[in-house]
């Protein structure tokens, strides 16, 4: 099976740079060079495998397909909605405790 391209919204890029920055502020480029490779990973594995992540937020937010999945090693969620040929990640946010209480994140 092909895999599916991945289209990272404008919001996307937005998040990831603010989050890039962030470890770029706070000294640390190897922890910014590691979140640019673990996004790269997520974004592959997102299209290899879009069907793939958590849905627990879907039927709460009456999106249909939303699914999301954590950085690995990182703070940070990529939601994806999957169409016939590409993935749309909606957002990449940085998870914390409350907003993930009751879901189940695939490893």
């Amino acid at each position: 099976m092909k895999a599916k391209s991945v289209v990272p919204r404008e919001r996307v890029e937005r998040d990831v740079d603010e989050a890039n920055d962030q470890y770029l502020s706070d000294n640390a480029p190897g922890a910014a060079l590691g979140f640019i490779a673990a996004l790269e990973e997520g974004y592959r594995h997102i299209g290899r495998y879009p069907g793939t992540g958590s849905s627990c937020f879907a039927g709460e937010l009456s999106l249909p397909g939303l699914r999301f999945r954590r950085l690995e090693n990182y703070p940070h969620l990529i939601f994806t909605a999957s169409g016939a040929n590409t993935s749309m990640c909606g957002a990449c946010f940085t998870a914390c405790a409350t907003f993930l209480r009751g879901c189940t994140i695939p490893i």
